[in-house]
């Protein structure tokens, strides 16, 4: 993906593979899954580009009891954090190996149901 900036507008470049990426095994290998799971809409990350500390936020409400489980990976697909929380919300510490640059976070509920995927942003 390429994001160009020219005098305030922002323009958004992305290249899309038929049949998805091809690499090692991850659960945003296909393309496709990944724009599913995108166009869910269900969680937010804030704030974002995020530095050190950042929220996961359900947007729908669920019972406290409920397990979510987030998987943080590399543009490459690979897994560089993952965890558990209950409830609508979590507060993550980034891992000190993840450089700056753009990540993907997915979140998949109890029943192993994909609830939502979003682009994460490190800077440092």
């Amino acid at each position: 993906m390429v994001v160009n900036c020219i005098h305030g507008v922002t323009r958004r470049h992305e290249l899309i593979i038929e049949n998805g990426i091809q690499g090692p095994s991850s659960p945003l290998v296909d393309l496709n899954e990944w724009q599913k799971a995108n166009s869910l809409n269900q969680i937010s990350i804030f704030p974002n580009p995020i530095q050190e500390r950042f929220t996961i936020a359900l947007d729908k409400l669920v019972k406290g009891d409920s397990k979510y489980t987030y998987g943080i990976y590399s543009i490459n697909g690979q897994l560089q954090r993952s965890g558990v929380f209950n409830g609508n919300q979590t507060n993550i510490d980034r891992s000190p190996t993840m450089a700056s640059g753009l990540y993907f976070l997915k979140v998949i509920d109890e029943n192993g149901q994909i609830v939502g995927a979003k682009e994460l942003r490190v800077v440092n």
